[in-house]
């Protein structure tokens, strides 16, 4: 993300106080980038002094970049041992056999918690979120910015985690309940938002449909000096490509049923499907789909240079 557009939607107040605001820290994946960069741009703008950054749940596995670590104060919203023993189960062992209902559950709780940040009286609050940030409660007088990845899959009918699989009946009676009043609440706090980000026109389009507003587009950060400093070689091998995030909604797992035996297929990534996609490899002996898991910066573009395609079987916010 270039940071001079990111800068530019903020004011040039020079007594400006940043808060940032992301919904979870799990796993690493393009929304976490996206916050490095926010982060990078608030800590510029204060004049390099250290952001307050909100946020609903850390996984106590998950790690931070050393050059952002140093540069921000996490503040996480859940301290109650149970609400942090409900969200491990969900986002972190998700195959646990009561995760279905775990999840409504935190989806019902979740504007509350954002709503119940407490913030610092900072003046600009920057939300980096696909999920309820827009529903805090910012201090009187300051500027709020979201930056919009999607509205949030699994209420406004898109592919979701947290309802693949739940339709016909089951998906009616929480149209008409829970997520009838959820879509409320979250349509009122978009439009207390001052401005409106979106990672994609694809996005902005949702935002449009959705809450009636338009969004400024500025896409995620795509390291094109990387690109321009690699050259493409004659691979070794020919291969299809699928990095992402391993869950549901990206559709891996249809992906990997029904790709043909005789085409290589590298999945690169992880997430809550791993051990799932593992048992199947091995169940139906694919030996043409070789599962890589996390993969370094480096080993990524040579990835992406060597590969005779990359394969995205879901409709993506970006990408």
């Amino acid at each position: 993300m270039p940071t001079t557009k990111l800068s530019s939607e903020i004011s040039s107040n020079k007594n400006i106080s940043i808060a940032v605001v992301h919904d979870f820290f799990v796993m690493h994946g393009g929304a976490e980038k996206v916050f490095y960069n926010i982060v990078e741009v608030a800590y510029k703008l204060q004049r390099n002094k250290k952001v307050d950054v909100y946020t609903l749940y850390k996984a106590q596995g998950f790690t931070l970049p050393k050059g952002i670590e140093k540069k921000i104060i996490i503040h996480e919203r859940i301290n109650s041992k149970l609400l942090r023993f409900l969200f491990k189960l969900v986002y972190e062992h998700p195959h646990f056999f009561l995760s279905p209902i775990l999840k409504i559950i935190i989806v019902l709780l979740l504007p509350q918690l954002f709503g119940s940040i407490k913030f610092n009286n900072e003046n600009c609050i920057l939300i980096d979120t696909s999920s309820f940030g827009v529903n805090i409660v910012p201090p009187p007088h300051s500027c709020t910015i979201a930056y919009i990845h999607t509205p949030f899959r699994a209420l406004w009918g898109l592919d979701s985690t947290y309802l693949k699989g739940h339709t016909g009946f089951l998906r009616k009676i929480l149209d008409k309940t829970i997520f009838k009043y959820l879509k409320s609440v979250n349509f009122w706090a978009f439009q207390r938002i001052h401005h409106l980000i979106a990672n994609s026109e694809e996005v902005n389009n949702r935002i449009k449909k959705f809450f009636n507003r338009e969004a400024t587009v500025i896409n995620p950060p795509v390291e094109l000096n990387m690109i321009q400093k690699k050259y493409k070689i004659k691979p070794k091998e020919q291969f299809y490509l699928f990095i992402n995030r391993l869950e549901k909604y990206k559709k891996i797992i249809d992906l990997v049923k029904y790709w043909p035996r005789n085409r290589q297929l590298y999945v690169a990534g992880t997430g809550s499907l791993y051990n799932t996609l593992q048992n199947l490899i091995k169940k139906q002996s694919l030996n043409n789909v070789k599962l890589l898991g996390y993969v370094s910066e480096n080993r990524k573009w040579q990835l992406l240079r060597d590969a005779t395609a990359v394969v995205y079987p879901n409709r993506e916010d970006f990408g």
